[in-house]
């Protein structure tokens, strides 16, 4: 396997990537957190109370309680860590971030409401073949391979790149860059969920302030 082989050599110190949470966090949270300590989604926004005046708006369009209670908490949990650590990390290096929201063919009848926390594993890694399911479709496992050639190329060489694909390009403070590898294959984000994941940012800051971390 060439990822092993490349990641076995080391790969630089001084660059990082950072991941936002998995596309639908459907599968992520319920199965991650929801159901391990017995939080409903939908109640978890109906406690809100007040608090649900300054979220709607970040969420504009989404009707249903618990979907949005899942993205509620994978912003507030994943998402928007990850942009924090990548804002205080672009200043000591080259920091790439990425959005993972592709469900593998072989696996859309299990889970329709989205991909899993971690499941962009298989196609960084090339395992696609190897996870439960119908066996891959040869235009996913070229999608695969095409994934997994940035992480080689990350490994190898402290920039993320694969040929034939987009450009990654590089988080900043003035602005914020994400690369989706979603159902419409790899696409560059320009201040991707930038408004919410802005605000909670700001409230980690003040919760940060006031409890000295």
């Amino acid at each position: 396997m060439r990822e092993a082989t490349v990641f076995g050599k080391g790969c630089p110190q001084d660059r990082g990537i950072s991941v936002d949470p998995a596309g639908d966090p459907g599968a992520t949270l319920e199965d991650c957190l929801f159901l391990a300590f017995g939080v409903d989604p939908a109640t978890l926004m109906k406690r809100l109370g007040a608090a649900r005046v300054a979220i709607n708006p970040l969420y504009s369009g989404q009707d249903d309680e618990a979907a949005l209670g899942r993205e509620v908490v994978t912003d507030v949990a994943f998402a928007a860590y990850a942009r924090r650590i990548a804002y205080l990390h672009v200043t000591h290096a080259p920091t790439w971030r990425y959005h993972f929201s592709r469900v593998a063919d072989n696996l859309r009848p299990q889970l329709d409401s989205g991909v899993r926390d971690g499941g962009e594993i298989a196609e960084v890694f090339d395992l696609g073949d190897g996870c439960p399911g119908a066996p891959l479709t040869e235009a996913h496992r070229a999608a695969s391979l095409r994934i997994a050639d940035y992480w080689v190329a990350f490994a190898r060489d402290g920039i993320p790149a694969a040929h034939d694909a987009p450009a990654w390009p590089r988080d900043g403070r003035q602005r914020a860059q994400t690369l989706e590898f979603g159902a419409d294959g790899v696409v560059p984000r320009a201040d991707f969920r930038k408004r919410r994941l802005d605000t909670f940012i700001g409230t980690l800051n003040v919760i940060g302030l006031f409890s000295g971390r």
